[in-house]
């Protein structure tokens, strides 16, 4: 299914330009703490800068992600989604739910960021700006 790498793999792999690392995080946590090689582009950024992502490297990343999809077990992943549907729902009203429970299984069943995000804004909204003060 996907397979793990040891660090010392990973900078192998960055090293000879096999794969591309994406650092999401902001500006401070980068700073603070990263992996050398990696190329920051904050998760709120990343859609406008998409641009900046070696193609050959994210035409490889588009085919993992289709080869996990393929092969993770489906019912597995719909439990997990259907648990973070519900813990979100939960944290909507109550300020003891977890949502980190549930990020853990979605992780273990294999849900990208974006099917888990996509959980979230059916469960929360997107926040639009109205652009005034």
């Amino acid at each position: 299914m996907v397979e793990e790498i040891s660090a010392t793999e990973l900078k192998e792999l960055l090293d000879a330009g096999e794969v591309q690392l994406i650092d999401v995080r902001q500006p401070e946590e980068f700073a603070f703490a990263k992996i050398e090689g990696a190329k920051l582009i904050p998760l709120g950024e990343f859609m406008s800068r998409m641009n900046e992502i070696d193609p050959e490297v994210e035409s490889k990343q588009v085919a993992r992600l289709a080869e996990v999809r393929k092969s993770r077990d489906a019912g597995r992943w719909r439990e997990a989604m259907q648990r973070l549907r519900e813990a979100a729902t939960a944290a909507k009203t109550s300020k003891q739910a977890e949502l980190m429970p549930a990020f853990l299984e979605c992780a273990r069943s294999y849900a990208s960021v974006g099917e888990q995000v996509q959980v979230l804004k059916e469960v929360f909204g997107v926040y639009r700006d109205p652009g005034y003060f």
